[in-house]
């Protein structure tokens, strides 16, 4: 996978993300790593509905915590179908901290479809559906009866307007009937435990870049003392990357950062034999080239490790 190729995406699946973290970090990162993060709120996740699905909107609610008013005879049935009200209401409640809660509007249930966030947020079934599909990454099996849970419908976020969405369907034995003509409403609808079969969930590239910036070191490129110590081809060529005209230059770089970023001469270790970084560096070509591999791994081989030789301390 082409690094600069993947920065045009609006966003990667779990898989594209995962390669591209693996190039631009210069270590392996797989699927299960991106969830886990995300379950540790480091990472956020996004969910790519392709086809329209039916969502309530979730609206904050900043008097959730007053005192329930009380009735007025301990066995009033208006009393009793209201607490059961209040019951149901909150179990569609969304909280994100001991003072913010979020409840559904149901009268705006719209259909909504392509990119959004996918927060893990208390009272949703992000965190159920994600922890499924760690467990069913780390054990290698489809893992079904973990994906339903007990609360709230998975929830999708606008990560422009920061408005929180709640996944649902229309549920037709809600109506009875008697209730055919009334608006609908709370019952009407249920919550959905599980993302459609032909949605995704990946990782946006705004998201994907921002982590990546976290990650790094304050210095993200060879300083001048470190581009000294190269050969001046590779120098040269890393000039010349900003200009968008070598192929396969983000592999150079990463392989470089890989192998050879942290050494230093005489540092006790054995060097990296050209063929080993080669190998590295062909595995992650879109059109894998040998000859072109081999002398990517000569070009970032610094002056004072010549080939076939060990650091002094080893010798």
């Amino acid at each position: 996978m082409s690094l600069k190729l993947s920065r045009l995406k609006r966003w990667l699946t779990l898989e594209d993300a995962a390669k591209y973290l693996s190039l631009a970090l210069g270590e392996p990162v797989e699927t299960k790593d991106l969830i886990q993060l995300s379950l540790e709120q480091e990472l956020a996740l996004a969910a790519m509905l392709p086809d329209s699905i039916m969502a309530v909107k979730y609206r904050h609610n900043p008097h959730a915590h007053e005192e329930e008013p009380p009735t007025s005879r301990e066995n009033d049935p208006l009393g009793l179908l209201d607490r059961l009200e209040l019951m149901n209401r909150l179990s569609w409640a969304l909280l994100l901290d001991e003072e913010t809660v979020f409840e559904p509007d149901f009268e705006d249930v719209r259909r909504v479809s392509g990119l959004w966030s996918l927060p893990c947020l208390e009272k949703s079934n992000n965190i159920t559906l994600l922890g499924s599909r760690l467990t069913s990454a780390l054990t290698q099996r489809h893992i079904s009866d973990q994906s339903k849970p007990g609360f709230g419908p998975i929830i999708i976020q606008n990560s422009i307007t920061d408005e929180f969405w709640g996944l649902v369907e229309f549920s037709y034995d809600a109506f009875d009937d008697e209730d055919d003509d009334r608006k609908p409403g709370r019952k009407d609808y249920v919550p959905i435990y599980e993302l459609p079969e032909n949605a995704f969930i990946g990782v946006s590239q705004t998201e994907l870049q921002s982590f990546i910036g976290a990650l790094q070191e304050p210095e993200a490129t060879p300083s001048a003392n470190q581009l000294e110590a190269l050969p001046d081809d590779f120098s040269a060529l890393y000039d010349a990357m900003g200009a968008g005209e070598l192929p396969h230059m983000d592999i150079v770089i990463a392989a470089w950062r890989n192998f050879w970023k942290e050494r230093r001469p005489d540092d006790g270790k054995p060097y990296p034999v050209n063929a080993e970084v080669a190998d590295w560096i062909k595995k992650r070509m879109e059109t894998p080239s040998t000859v072109l591999a081999e002398n990517m791994a000569k070009i970032i081989r610094p002056s004072w490790a010549p080939l076939g030789r060990q650091s002094k301390c080893n010798r």
